[in-house]
């Protein structure tokens, strides 16, 4: 499934696969690093409420882990529930940081 997301000039895309939602942490079931793609699938799963219960709390901490790796649609995303105040305190200027940075 691809998910884009569009703000002013820049435009954001993440692959998101069921499969990679499993091992956030571990990589996979071989282990190893942590799987940035899997934390954003998370954040957007959390975010969403889709196979999940709708959790903006936890949405945030797993766009932070994501986004703290450079992923864009996380670090988006994270902006978004700035600006919003959704799961997070409400923050224009980390908004705005976050933006900057998906770019």
């Amino acid at each position: 499934m691809l998910l884009s997301t569009a703000w002013g000039s820049c435009t954001v895309s993440a692959r998101v696969c069921p499969r990679t939602m499993l091992w956030p942490q571990s990589g996979g079931a071989s282990g190893g690093a942590a799987n940035p793609q899997a934390q954003a699938s998370l954040g957007i799963a959390y975010h969403t409420g889709t196979g999940v219960k709708k959790d903006d709390v936890e949405a945030a901490k797993w766009y932070r882990k994501a986004a703290e790796q450079g992923i864009s649609i996380a670090q988006f995303d994270l902006g978004v529930m700035y600006y919003r105040g959704e799961g997070v305190r409400k923050d224009d200027a980390e908004a705005v940081r976050w933006y900057r940075q998906s770019c």
